[in-house]
């Protein structure tokens, strides 16, 4: 079994039969972000049909994993698509909308023959990978274990999943019984997230030493993972990104390591496999039989000059919109869910918005006083003490991210809306209820 990193967590999975599973697939822009996949920064649409899969797994509906440009040019729309049975359904009707019929859904652990492949997806647990206390659950993640019989070889990969150890114990135990012991586990080096780089409250010293806490978490966590699971042979994959159009400077915050740096601290503590960009490790009777690792001249990039001038695609938008009507009918909605919900935290939320959001040379934002307009939530709860979250946003995106048009999830994680918090204190349920700001 042959398996090959073309970006992010986009695998392309190869038996000696010539069966082909892909994972994830995605290159070039990433909607509803401000983020282009990197190393690799090809946008090849077409890419499935050069590799023609026989089976494609989608992890979940975050658009760095389920490219909608990529899949809607695959010519063989019979090809078969994994995917977890999600209570929501919106993952197999997004699928379906793409002209795809051939989904197979399936449970949490349930297990799936495919050939000489057989797969299994694994759910989530939790919300956020620090296993904050949250009201806020989501129904959204998977990762999937792969075993290929020919081989002999089990492959876990994890992808975005902020799954517990609890699951992962359970994965060790499900592999062993089954295929003995899993030889090879993917887990993400970095983060993805919004912070620091868009938290404006934060001067650029204290986004560098955050910056630099969390990629050493991330290491260590991934390390813990790799021992929770028993593997020995390790990937680093996912999380991956850089950011594009006027927002591009915000990349030198990014909680991101180099590859020396995952180089040095990996290379003599387990064994290592960077095969981003599409590198490979070959496996014959679960021991890797090859390895070829892609050379990426990282230290001589430069984020190309037609990506840092891309515009984000609301900023195309020309209709114009009643958004008081607009986000009042919203707001009612937000309020409905967080009672329904029962959110034990209490906050103020404050949304400035403007036409043109700009990021001056110091990181800050250019002219932040000067807004078009602004809207509070106020969510009391129970909890006297009282969170207060600032959000700075175009117009046009936020026109969107009410309409339902635009993902809110996507917006904040993928550096397209700054932020500012007092106390300075992480509070998840207050970026995730803002899902329910819509129409």
């Amino acid at each position: 079994m042959k398996i090959k990193l073309l970006n992010n967590t986009f695998f392309e999975i190869t038996t000696i039969n010539n069966y082909k599973l892909v994972c994830d697939p995605w290159l070039g822009q990433m909607n509803d972000t401000a983020t282009w996949s990197y190393p690799n920064i090809s946008s090849d649409k077409k890419i499935l049909n050069k590799i023609k899969p026989n089976l494609i797994y989608i992890s979940h509906l975050h658009t760095d994993h389920f490219d909608e440009k990529i899949i809607k040019n695959l010519k063989d729309k019979n090809t078969l698509f994994i995917i977890k049975k999600f209570r929501d359904g919106r993952l197999k009707k997004k699928i379906n909308d793409l002209g795809i019929k051939n989904i197979r859904e399936l449970n949490a652990w349930q297990s799936y023959k495919f050939n000489s492949f057989e797969l299994t997806i694994i759910p989530c647990d939790s919300s956020t990978n620090k296993n904050h206390i949250t009201d806020i659950k989501y129904d959204l993640d998977t990762s999937i274990l792969i075993y290929e019989k020919y081989s002999r070889t089990c492959f876990y990969n994890n992808v975005d999943n902020p799954c517990t150890d609890k699951i992962l114990k359970k994965v060790k135990l499900f592999a062993k019984k089954k295929y003995n012991k899993i030889n090879i586990a993917s887990f993400a080096p970095r983060a993805a997230s919004e912070f620091p780089q868009c938290f404006i409250n934060l001067s650029g010293s204290k986004k560098l030493s955050y910056k630099k806490s969390i990629i050493s978490e991330k290491f260590n966590a991934s390390l813990n993972k790799l021992k929770v699971i028993g593997a020995n042979n390790y990937i680093p994959a996912g999380g991956n990104y850089v950011i594009y159009g006027k927002n591009y400077k915000l990349q030198k915050f990014v909680a991101h390591p180099t590859i020396k740096a995952m180089d040095d601290f990996f290379k003599n503590k387990v064994s290592y496999f960077n095969i981003d960009n599409s590198g490979f490790v070959e496996f014959k009777n679960g021991e890797i039989i090859k390895y070829y690792r892609s050379e990426t001249k990282e230290n001589n990039f430069k984020i190309p000059s037609n990506i840092k001038r891309k515009k984000y695609p609301h900023e195309i938008l020309k209709k114009k919109e009643d958004l008081d009507k607009k986000f009042f009918k919203a707001k009612d909605n937000y309020l409905r869910i967080c009672k329904m919900i029962n959110i034990k935290k209490s906050w103020k939320i404050n949304i400035f918005l403007y036409n043109n959001l700009i990021i001056n040379n110091k990181y800050k934002l250019r002219h932040k006083n000067k807004y078009l307009k602004k809207y509070q939530i106020n969510w009391n709860s129970k909890e006297k003490k009282i969170y207060n979250f600032n959000i700075f946003l175009e117009k046009k995106l936020f026109s969107k991210l009410i309409n339902g048009s635009q993902n809110w999830n996507m917006s904040i994680g993928g550096s397209l809306i700054m932020f500012e918090t007092f106390p300075n204190k992480f509070v998840p349920d207050i970026p995730f209820s803002l899902n329910f700001l819509r129409i």
